[in-house]
């Protein structure tokens, strides 16, 4: 009986687990490009708490907020539509206007912002 209701303890705290890195929203935001580089985000602790495969967080993409601050937002490489980024955006990349689909994760009272696509 102890061994029953152990597994059925382990089985419930890994649904509850998983459950916290699953994405809890998806929004869609126009932005201005700047330009797309390297992540400068903690890539371990991203990976960790949004289920992300570290691998997968390698590049951002860099745009204008209010004309004026440069925001980085890191890309999924896993789910990133890199064949229509390639050949519809990157050549002509700065002060370009996309439409950037994000995954928001919540962990405690931070959202994290994650790209999953683009057009």
């Amino acid at each position: 009986m102890k061994k029953i209701s152990l597994i059925l303890m382990m089985l419930i705290f890994n649904c509850c687990s998983s459950q916290s890195k699953k994405i809890m929203e998806k929004r869609t935001i126009e932005v201005i490009l700047n330009s797309v580089g390297k992540t400068n985000i903690d890539k371990k602790l991203t990976s960790k708490l949004t289920g992300i495969n570290e691998s997968n967080l390698t590049t951002s993409l860099y745009y204008y907020e209010n004309s004026k601050k440069i925001i980085g937002l890191p890309i999924n490489d896993e789910t990133f539509n890199y064949k229509y980024f390639n050949s519809k955006i990157y050549n002509n990349l700065e002060n370009k206007r996309v439409k950037l689909f994000l995954a928001v994760y919540k962990h405690k009272s931070k959202e994290i912002l994650i790209i999953y696509k683009i057009e």
